[in-house]
């Protein structure tokens, strides 16, 4: 029973997908707006990890190795832009080392 309540949760997610699909929404339309605000960008990497990691696509995951790429890949992007817009935003530094050290990338 445990390991079917277990699968069952792991494929249904912690939280519901429409939450961190709005925040992907205001992070875009944050960097729509300003493209030099570092914060927007970390707000879009933050929602791309959580996304694979608390909700439903999770699950998919599992089945689909892209769609991990494809969010890894984009909290990446997202984390690079905001170093490279403040160099001093720690979070964005403590996130990559995060994403990094999971995907064993260690240089």
């Amino acid at each position: 029973v445990l390991a079917v309540q277990s699968r069952f949760a792991q494929e249904r997610g912690d939280a519901p997908a429409g939450l961190l699909y709005a925040a992907i929404r205001a992070g875009r339309q944050g960097v729509a707006e300003n493209p030099d605000d570092a914060g927007a960008y970390l707000t879009l990497g933050l929602a791309y990890g959580a996304l694979v990691g608390t909700t439903a696509e999770r699950g998919w995951a599992a089945q689909f190795p892209q769609l991990m790429r494809l969010r890894q890949l984009q909290a990446s992007a997202a984390f690079n832009r905001a170093v490279a817009l403040n160099p001093r935003l720690a979070r964005a530094h403590l996130e990559l080392f995060h994403l990094y050290t999971s995907l064993n990338l260690l240089d």
